[in-house]
């Protein structure tokens, strides 16, 4: 519906279009590693040869932000660039990011 109707992420009450990945996604039987609270942070995951995942959070607003990061259970989290991940919240100035490395701890 929303991939074929004109003008529909024009329109002042359409959804925001993470909405539209979500969807995609759980057509797809795509399972994300972690999800961002805050709209405006959003979170790519690029998988390694070490078999780690590496995520870029971007903040996309125009002010600083904290945002919760809900993770996977069963992976650990350290920070490789940009503010650090402490009980979850990620603090994000206006239009800046952080990499975050993720490891899977328990099989």
């Amino acid at each position: 519906y929303m991939a074929s109707t004109p003008k529909i992420f024009h329109d002042p009450n359409a959804p925001a279009y993470r909405e539209v990945y979500k969807e995609i996604a759980r057509a797809a039987n795509i399972e994300k590693l972690c999800y961002s609270s805050d709209p405006f942070v959003m979170l790519t995951e690029h998988y390694g040869d070490d078999g780690e995942i590496y995520v870029f959070a971007i903040n996309y607003h125009n002010r600083a932000t904290k945002a919760h990061l809900s993770i996977k259970e069963g992976y650990a989290v350290e920070t490789l660039y940009g503010s650090q991940l402490q009980n979850g919240i990620l603090e994000l100035k206006e239009n800046d990011g952080a990499l975050l490395k993720a490891k899977r701890i328990c099989e």
